[in-house]
C-alpha cells in the first residue's frame, strides 16, 4: 500500500495499517525468546508504541468529526 499522507487515509486505511502492524507483532510474539527478556522488553515498547500511535489518530479523527 502506498504511503499517504494521514490526513488522507480513510478510517478503513487506519484499520487496515492497525491490522498490519498488529499482525507483525504477532509474529514477533510467536518468535522464542530463549530466555533473553529483551525480547519481551522489545514486544511490549512496540505494543506500547503501536496504542499511543493509533489512540492519537483516533482522537484527532473523533474531534475533527464530532459536533463539540
Amino acid at each position: 500500500m502506498a504511503e499517504k499522507n494521514k490526513e488522507e487515509l480513510s478510517l478503513d486505511d487506519i484499520q487496515l495499517e492497525l491490522a498490519q502492524s498488529l499482525l507483525e507483532l504477532k509474529e514477533k510474539c510467536l518468535q522464542p525468546s530463549n530466555g533473553d527478556m529483551r525480547h519481551l522488553y522489545e514486544i511490549k515498547q512496540e505494543l506500547y508504541n503501536l496504542i499511543n500511535k493509533y489512540s492519537n489518530i483516533a482522537n484527532k479523527y473523533i474531534y475533527s468529526t464530532s459536533d463539540l
